[in-house]
């Protein structure tokens, strides 16, 4: 089953068939073997629940987009898609959150100790499942891959921090501290990070990387499209065949966390553009 981005018309009915592809590829990464009860089946839960599945898209994408093969990211994919679950649950408790994806919370169905034990777990079985690109792409890519995902993970942890350090101390951000925070707790592991990995897999030139980089650092299409006309990198990028669902697909998440980030300085009584609280 090899999912590619030519084989669909619309981005929905692409992200829907790669995300059937890495759902049954995660459960099938997750160890069926004892203690079930009280680890095994945990650790499927939130996979089992669905979600969007678009931070492995990307990395499938963008493998595409420089002419790898998809099936040679699957596993970066599937492994980044667990580290996902792995921090929702962890973000659940922190936050002491009640619901994900329309059912009650892990830990409020296991207990706290339960529920961080599947998410250590799961952070465990990332590690493992990268360790499958060592046969498939050879132990020198591999590598690359395993610490690039490896920076992406500490840099989410590091906003994590931030985020509860604020909390704990009732410290209220600026604009600038509230855009670094959210851009590595949230925006490398689902735009850039995903973006580089599967640029990385496909092995693409470092001037190729060079460009697509600089194409994830503007927002509005028209900004992009300007660059085109006097880049003949960007525009080379630009025409791929993968390049309008990559595109479609990092600012479908942009756009909604850049609204969340407007929400929440709204709801801490900050006005959106002084910079200050």
């Amino acid at each position: 089953m090899k999912i590619l981005s030519r084989d669909h018309a619309k981005l929905n009915s692409y992200l829907k068939a790669a995300s059937e592809w890495i759902g049954k590829e995660s459960l099938r990464c997750i160890p069926d073997g004892e203690p079930k009860e009280y680890l095994y089946d945990l650790m499927r839960n939130y996979p089992q629940r669905g979600g969007k599945r678009f931070r492995p898209a990307l990395v499938l994408l963008s493998c595409e987009l420089f002419g790898g093969d998809p099936e040679d990211a699957l596993t970066s994919a599937v492994a980044l898609e667990l580290f996902h679950n792995f921090a929702l649950i962890h973000d659940d408790i922190e936050d002491e959150s009640l619901l994900r994806r329309g059912e009650p919370t892990l830990h409020l169905q296991h207990g706290i100790a339960l529920a961080l034990n599947s998410g250590d777990a799961l952070l465990g079985q990332v590690h493992e499942i990268l360790l499958g690109n060592h046969s498939r792409l050879g132990s020198s890519l591999a590598l690359r891959i395993h610490q690039h995902l490896n920076r992406v993970m500490q840099a989410t942890f590091e906003g994590q921090a931030l985020d509860i350090g604020w909390v704990a101390n009732r410290s209220f951000p600026n604009r600038t501290e509230y855009r670094e925070m959210i851009s590595r707790k949230t925006g490398l592991y689902s735009g850039r990070g995903p973006c580089h990995c599967g640029a990385l897999i496909a092995e693409a030139s470092e001037n190729d990387e060079a460009v697509y980089h600089s194409l994830l650092d503007f927002e509005p299409h028209t900004l992009w499209r300007k660059k085109f006309r006097r880049n003949n990198g960007l525009g080379r990028v630009y025409k791929s065949r993968a390049f309008r669902p990559v595109m479609q697909t990092y600012n479908y998440w942009y756009r909604d966390e850049y609204a969340a980030m407007e929400d929440d300085f709204e709801n801490l009584g900050v006005i959106v553009g002084t910079g200050g609280a």
